[in-house]
């Protein structure tokens, strides 16, 4: 009897289970493939050099919209803390001063005509022409708003409105 016990213990016995397992597949697999289908058309679909087709509204309404005026305000600058009453002090940037280009000034039309000095005189006295009037000028001397500054050989610096030149001896 041991036998036969073991004997029918070793049989496979079919279950309701396993028969509705392969029935529920005959339904799932198809679902499957048709939802993975869409998703699929749906993301290459997207991809599609066509132009999809827009739809205009064909109603209109002429209702004006009502202006509604922004409400403005603007906040105090905290000079101190109410609480606990220390001033506030920001830190400010060092202001540069504003360089302006210089201005261009206009000279007067000048000529440096020469040189007259003795040899036994050491001062040196220079001839120049200044809008047409000729001037007998030592160093330092102004004459018209032009200064003669100094001289080196063969030119002398003059001074105007705060700017120098050098001019050459003309012939």
């Amino acid at each position: 009897m041991r036998k036969a016990r073991f004997f029918l213990l070793q049989l496979p016995i079919k279950s309701k289970g396993m028969s509705n397992n392969k029935r529920s597949l005959y339904f799932l697999f198809p679902g499957v493939i048709i939802i993975w289908g869409i998703a699929i058309w749906k993301i290459f679909g997207s991809f599609s050099d066509e132009p999809t087709a827009r739809q205009t509204p064909s109603i209109v309404i002429n209702n004006p919209e009502k202006m509604v005026k922004k409400d403005t305000f603007s906040l105090l600058s905290i000079e101190s803390d109410p609480f606990l009453g220390f001033i506030y002090k920001k830190p400010g940037k060092p202001v540069k001063p504003r360089i302006s280009p210089p201005i261009e000034i206009e000279w007067p039309v000048i000529k440096y005509l020469g040189l007259v000095s003795d040899a036994k005189i050491s001062s040196k006295i220079y001839v120049l022409r200044i809008n047409d009037h000729q001037y007998l000028m030592e160093a330092g001397n102004e004459e018209e708003g032009v200064k003669l500054i100094k001289d080196k050989k063969g030119l002398i610096i003059l001074s105007y409105k705060g700017r120098q030149k050098e001019f050459l001896k003309t012939n």
